[in-house]
């Protein structure tokens, strides 16, 4: 008997609670919609003109079709509610109605604008799961909402043309921008896919692996840009990068900075006037080298050189990031993960200037002054090199003390310097800093406790 209750609510839970329930139960969106075998699917030839619209990738046609369909949006979004809410704004944007009775069981949503002009025109908006079909239609309305039906059963039984699955891939996508320009500056922003994927922008919607989109700049103060994008198979997502507009005169750019060429390949110090740097221990011999031998050139080094500028931009107050054109990245495969050094040398505000660094990691700073000081010209400090907001001390979320962006230290000393280990050496003033991002250390490691 106990036996037989025991069978009788296991087979009431089975009943209950189905297998593999809560799988089922996973929403299955649209992962992405192959446009050409779309299209052939549709019944609709292909286009001739491509644009990024607000809903999807916009594909035009130039000449009369015989389905009275004249252009065509498709748009995959990560999830179905970004899809409603996008597809609410398209909708309420165009003025579009619900459909009605007679186009019940097509889409999740499917609206309709008033027609227009002889032939009469309308748009067609259907919303299935997470993807949104736009037509723009030119004819007889009932022919357009057959047109909706056959999109809608694509998007419903095609795996092969839109696949299904948990979620909608989206191409990693990053922005290169300046952190601060100048009021009224026609700035490039630069793009780049990864794993050598081609995407869509507003810019340019032929599908590349990168390029630039233009912006200019209207208003002082910081602002997020955000860039709308599109995956070769009509994934929408978009992109957003901060930038602070500055005026001209308070710009970098303004410094009256020149390069700072030197006779060698290295910067050689000694204590004192009568030293013999050649005779000191090895481990005595201080230098320093920008110009290693494992450098290596860099193909895309304008996008190294602008991620070394904001990560200078981060630590730096204005008037210490350099121009452009005066940092140099390269390679630095001595490193494992194949990292990317710069280095810049220039002379600016009486001073002579080496920074050096890892991006992303770590940049050392070196600067020096004449000994003694020319009249009117003060020894350099931290507070004059280093932005407020980097030597204030904030609280992270756990209350712990912390920097905003990276850790430093600085040192100031006297030595004598000279651009070949023989000489000539001249006194100088020096302001060494050290600065580690954030990414670079763990004080949660065990070592540390």
């Amino acid at each position: 008997m106990a036996t037989g209750i025991v069978a009788a609510l296991l087979s009431c839970c089975l009943a209950v609670f189905p297998p593999h329930a809560e799988a089922d139960a996973q929403p299955q969106l649209i992962t992405g919609i192959d446009t050409q075998p779309f299209f052939a699917e549709i019944g609709w030839s292909p286009p001739a003109d491509v644009a990024i619209g607000s809903v999807g990738v916009e594909y035009t046609s130039k000449i009369a079709r015989a389905s009275g369909a004249k252009s065509v949006s498709i748009g995959v979004f990560p999830s179905t509610d970004a899809a409603v809410a996008a597809c609410d704004r398209h909708i309420a944007q165009v003025r579009a109605a619900p459909a009605g009775e007679g186009a019940a069981g097509t889409g999740d949503q499917l609206a309709c604008t008033a027609a227009y002009g002889d032939p009469p025109r309308q748009t067609i908006v259907l919303r299935r799961a997470n993807a949104i079909v736009t037509v723009s239609w030119e004819g007889d309305r009932e022919q357009g909402l057959e047109f909706a039906r056959k999109v809608d059963q694509t998007l419903r039984a095609s795996d092969g043309i839109c696949p299904k699955g948990p979620e909608a891939p989206l191409v990693e996508v990053e922005l290169i921008a300046p952190k601060i320009v100048a009021l009224g500056a026609l700035t490039q922003i630069r793009y780049r896919a990864k794993d050598g994927m081609s995407v869509r922008t507003e810019a340019d919607a032929a599908l590349r692996p990168g390029g630039e989109i233009s912006y200019r700049a209207a208003e002082l103060g910081e602002h997020t840009l955000r860039f709308q994008f599109a995956s070769s198979r009509n994934v929408m997502f978009a992109k957003s990068v901060t930038l602070t507009v500055a005026a001209p005169e308070d710009l970098p750019a303004t410094v009256n900075a020149q390069a700072w060429e030197w006779p060698g390949d290295a910067l050689y110090f000694i204590n004192a006037a009568d030293q013999d740097w050649s005779a000191a221990p090895e481990d005595q011999r201080e230098t320093l080298t920008p110009h290693e031998q494992h450098l290596a050139s860099l193909t895309d080094e304008d996008d190294w050189r602008q991620r070394a500028l904001n990560d200078l931009s981060e630590i730096l107050q204005p008037r210490w990031v350099p121009a452009p054109e005066l940092v140099h990245a390269r390679g630095y495969h001595a490193r494992p993960g194949n990292d990317t050094a710069y280095y810049a040398t220039f002379t600016s505000q009486g001073c002579n200037v080496l920074y050096m660094g890892l991006v992303g990691r770590q940049v050392l700073i070196y600067i020096e002054q004449p000994d003694p000081l020319p009249d009117g010209q003060q020894l350099l400090t931290a507070e004059d090199l280093v932005r407020d907001d980097v030597l204030s001390v904030v609280k992270s979320d756990t209350g712990e003390e912390a920097y905003p962006r990276a850790g430093f230290m600085v040192r100031t000393f006297h030595r004598y310097r000279a651009f070949k280990a023989e000489g000539p050496y001249e006194p100088v003033n020096i302001l060494l800093a050290r600065f580690r991002f954030a990414e670079e250390t763990n004080l949660r490691f065990p070592g540390y406790q």
